[in-house]
C-alpha cells in the first residue's frame, strides 16, 4: 500500500515539488535541505551554516511558505492565502 501511496503522491506532486524546490533561493534550499534530509535540529544547522538558530528557523519557515505558494501556483494557476 506502501508503494502505492508514494507513486500516487509522486504523480501528483513530484514535478511541482521538485521545481519548486529548485528556484528556492540558496539560503532557503540549504537549510530545508538541511532539516528535511539530513534531519538536523535548528541549533545544528545554525551551527553548520554560521547563522542564529532564530534565522535557521526564519529561513525554512519562508522556504516552506515558498514552496507552498509555487505548488499552488503550478496546480491551481493561482496562489491562495494559507
Amino acid at each position: 500500500m506502501t508503494r502505492l501511496r508514494d507513486r500516487l503522491f509522486e504523480r501528483e506532486f513530484g514535478d511541482p515539488l521538485q521545481q519548486g524546490i529548485s528556484e528556492l533561493p540558496a539560503d532557503y534550499w540549504g537549510v530545508l535541505a538541511l532539516f528535511v534530509i539530513v534531519e538536523l535540529s535548528y541549533q545544528e544547522i545554525a551551527e553548520i551554516l554560521g547563522i542564529l538558530e532564530g534565522t535557521a528557523w526564519s529561513r525554512l519557515h519562508r522556504a516552506r511558505k515558498l514552496l507552498t505558494e509555487r505548488i499552488r501556483l503550478r496546480r491551481f494557476g493561482a496562489i491562495t492565502p494559507s
